[in-house]
Order: C-alpha cells, then structure tokens, then sequence
C-alpha cells in the first residue's frame, strides 16, 4: 500500500548531487512533488529506510538527509503540492521533463553553452 514521505536534505554540492537526487526520487516512486527547493513528497510503496539507503549512496559526507512517513493534513504558506506522475507509455519522457522542469534554473541556456564552448 502506498505511502507518502517527506523527504528534505541540504547539499554541500548541489550542482552535482541535486539532479542525481532528482533522478532517484522520481524512480523510487509512483507520483511526487517538490513543493520547496530542497523538499520532496513521495508517494510510494517503499519504506523510508529504503528509501534513505538509496539516497545515502549519492550523498557526501557532509550532506544532510531526512526521510520520514507523513500522515494526516500539511499546512502550506507560499507554496503547495503539484503532484508529478509517470505516464504509463512514457515513464521515461515524464521524468525528464519534470526534471527538466524543476531544475531549469540550474541548467545554462543554449547561448550560455555557445559562449563557453
């Protein structure tokens, strides 16, 4: 039976540990949201130690990591859930764009790549 979890961490190297975080908590689940920077819901039948030992391997030494079941109601200010669901035919294309989309401030633009290549 799915579960929600609550999964928040703080990165001492985001550009290289965030999109790898992104890719694992987008495969470890059947829907999921972002609904802060470093926060996720995740709607899956795995549970949070699972979870956490698949993050753990991507993280370093100095990174935090929190994974716990929620229950109930959350109250939200300035935000909320936008729940994200591979499609059936298309898992793969929606877990890149949902990437795509949530790490697009991250990513140089095109005309930023022409000027540094």
């Amino acid at each position: 039976m799915p579960r929600t979890l609550l999964v928040a961490y703080e990165l001492t190297s985001p550009e290289a540990t965030r999109p790898l975080i992104a890719d694992t908590l987008m495969s470890l689940g059947e829907a999921w949201a972002r609904p802060l920077d470093t926060v996720w819901m995740l709607r899956t039948d795995l549970t949070a130690d699972v979870v956490e030992a698949r993050l753990a391997d991507i993280l370093g030494t100095d990174d935090g990591l929190m994974v716990q079941e929620t229950r109930g109601e959350g109250a939200f200010t300035n935000t909320g859930l936008r729940w994200f669901r591979p499609r059936r035919s298309s898992a793969m294309a929606a877990l890149e764009a949902a990437a795509d989309a949530a790490y697009a401030h991250v990513r140089p633009s095109a005309p930023e790549l022409v000027r540094a290549a």
